[in-house]
């Protein structure tokens, strides 16, 4: 056996050697992983049994080190939970008698020396400085492919090209969105290089070279491809990858226009800070929401853990300082007690880095105008107009500082809390003469009854029924247009690239549907320009601000995409925070109503193992869920047993 290892060592010498040299002319590289070893089934059985046969016996000697790099990340390649060593033991007796853990360790610290070999990283290599060497040159152990296919699926409408090229970004932008993954995964998506790395090869078109060795990613691909449903998370994340590699434009029939727009947006990804102006007793109050951070946390190393230990201050509000960790738990709303000003930073940090401050304060501002727009809903608030929009026959509010009522009958003042600004309610009347639009415009505002601009299709994430609207990525974004107006041709430009043309007496009933598709993240803009018939009166080219952002992962009131009020405390918590009490669960929805809960559990592969469905009343609060959690799930003896039985090996909540 000592001349097959010897045989298997030079031959793998010789492998690794060139791979060294080639990857390290590479740029950021990762460096060498053990898994690239290139050998085929057959060769495996073989080193497998010399390996067995030889630590039956004996220590290993220092001739042929490689074939046990190769055996150990073989098993790590394998690896469930904690189950490595007794894998290892089981697989190769008389392990622990003959050769011991410490000698994994310094075969790969040889092998990183010698052949430019990757160096486990993150937290838990910090605390599992042994067991890390071969799960991190397994690159991506079985039981976490199908983790990382759904992962790439559910981020596969906010990737860009930027991230594509950057395989650090990517690992980054992954890693932050892992905390819905399994405990074992999380401590893999800590190293974010690794994790990088493996995602860009997995979606890598043909025109470049993946960063890990064409047999070690067919391999993860092939495996991968066992599990119907992580074949179709990879194919869908890959298809979306390749659309972002590509730009252009494309037509539709006469009286539908489709867009192909841009794949970066200009600005960061978060949704807006969301201001409202708030019935009272005597009037209004000006409110604000801490909107949701995690796509910009997920874009900037160690800017959570900044924030987490930084105190801050909110515009308006006096100057009182929140909590540390006050703006990771988005969702809160405030009410501001002065005005803000326009085009003011919303959040001043104390105690994080001055980029960090910088950015926040770039981020998250109030609009830009000195006079802000609401338009009344239905349900009586008033919702913020970021376009300055008004319609004819709709009911609107106009907050700012010295703001007077002009001497007509549909403008009033009225109480607002909120020092140096006065609200004026405005009932637009229905015919936008010349008078009516002059005092329109001296209030700062626009008004729009030309064209009618409709949101088709799917729901959008906000709309401010005149010329803003909010989508999610992965939403196709249609908005219909319909005028009485004699028009004869529109003109429609999307962020100022090549505009497309309609012929208004080829549209069905004076109507077009323009479709933007693949929208990257940020701002977004349309131009829309009209050509009248000769006599006809004019109309002004219209501007429509669209914004792309992610969804709201912490989201703590209803809207209609999302009825139910729910809050998790803290947003990221994990099944172990769950059980031993230290995160929380509050539901709100309407009262007396009673809601499903249903609580199940998966093992590491992601099967549900018990489940259990009982009803609660809404609104749930804190102390309730837990009195309900300890009855209906912690005392039952089937959540108790597979609790214990799967903790270790990486349980985890299938859903609540």
């Amino acid at each position: 056996m000592a001349a097959t290892l010897l045989a298997l060592h030079e031959r793998l010498d010789a492998h690794f050697r060139v791979l060294a040299e080639t990857r390290q002319r590479l740029p950021n590289s990762n460096g060498v992983y053990a898994i690239e070893h290139g050998l085929a089934q057959g060769d495996l059985s073989v080193l497998g049994d010399a390996v067995k046969f030889w630590v039956s016996r004996a220590y290993p000697s220092q001739e042929h080190r490689l074939p046990f790099v190769v055996y150990t990340t073989e098993v790590g390649y394998r690896y469930e939970g904690d189950e490595h060593w007794p894998t290892l033991e089981r697989r190769a007796p008389g392990w622990e008698r003959h050769v011991g853990r410490p000698f994994v360790k310094s075969i790969f610290r040889w092998f990183q020396r010698t052949y430019f070999g990757a160096r486990p990283q993150g937290r838990w290599a910090e605390h599992r400085s042994i067991i890390s060497w071969p799960i991190t040159h397994a690159i991506l152990p079985t039981d976490l492919q199908r983790q990382l296919a759904r992962l790439l699926y559910e981020c596969r409408g906010s990737l860009t090209s930027e991230l594509l090229d950057h395989a650090d970004q990517l690992g980054d932008f992954l890693g932050a969105h892992a905390y819905k993954a399994s405990k074992r995964f999380q401590q893999f998506a800590q190293n974010t290089e690794l994790l990088g790395n493996v995602a860009a090869a997995l979606l890598a078109d043909g025109a470049n070279t993946p960063p890990i060795n064409p047999s070690a990613l067919e391999r993860i691909r092939h495996d991968l491809s066992e599990v119907r449903e992580a074949r179709q998370w990879l194919s869908d994340a890959k298809s979306s990858a390749d659309r972002i590699r590509i730009k252009g434009a494309s037509r539709g029939p006469s009286s539908q226009r489709r867009f192909v727009g841009s794949t970066d947006g200009r600005t960061p990804p978060t949704s807006p800070v969301e201001f409202w102006l708030h019935p009272v007793n005597d009037g209004w109050q000006l409110r604000l929401r801490v909107p949701d951070f995690t796509p910009l946390f997920a874009r900037r190393r160690q800017l959570r853990q900044d924030v987490a230990q930084a105190k801050c201050r909110v515009v308006g509000t006096g100057g009182k300082r929140r909590a540390t960790g006050w703006l990771l738990d988005s969702g809160q709303q405030v009410a501001l007690t002065a005005w803000p000003g326009g085009d003011e930073p919303v959040f001043e940090l104390d105690r994080a880095s001055p980029e960090t401050a910088a950015l926040f304060a770039d981020e998250a501002r109030t609009p830009a105008t000195e006079r802000w727009l609401f338009r009344r809903g239905s349900d009586d608030k008033g919702h913020l107009v970021r376009s300055g929009l008004v319609r004819p026959g709709a009911q609107y509010l106009l907050l700012g500082p010295g703001l007077e009522a002009p001497p007509v009958d549909w403008v009033h003042e009225q109480p607002v809390d909120c020092a140096d600004a006065v609200v004026l309610a405005m009932d637009i009347p229905q015919n936008l003469d010349s008078d009516v639009s002059e005092v329109i415009h001296g209030l700062g505002c626009e008004s729009q009854s030309s064209v009618m601009i409709t949101p088709l299709g799917i729901v959008p994430a906000s709309w401010d029924g005149a010329g803003y609207g909010e989508w999610l990525l992965g939403d196709q974004p249609i908005l219909g247009l319909s005028s009485d107006h004699e028009i004869t041709t529109l003109t429609a430009t999307l962020d100022e690239v090549e505009p497309i043309h309609v012929q208004w007496e080829e549209t069905t009933d004076g109507f077009v549907a323009l479709e933007l598709s693949d929208l990257g993240l940020g701002w977004h803009d349309l131009r829309l320009s009209f050509l009248v018939a000769e006599g006809a009166r004019p109309i002004p080219d219209l501007r429509v601000g669209i914004r792309v952002r992610e969804a709201e992962a912490g989201r703590t009131d209803g809207t209609f995409r999302q009825p139910l009020r729910l809050r998790v405390r803290p947003q990221d918590s994990s099944l172990e925070d769950l059980w031993d009490g230290r995160s929380t669960v509050e539901a709100d929805g309407p009262y007396g109503l009673n809601t499903t809960v249903t609580v199940s559990l998966s093992d590491a592969d992601e099967s549900v193992t018990v489940r259990r469905a009982f009803e609660v009343p809404l609104p749930l609060t804190a102390a309730q869920w837990r009195d309900v959690l300890d009855a209906q799930v912690m005392q039952q003896p089937m959540f108790q047993d597979a609790y214990d039985c799967e903790h270790d090996g990486g349980c985890c909540p299938a859903g609540v």
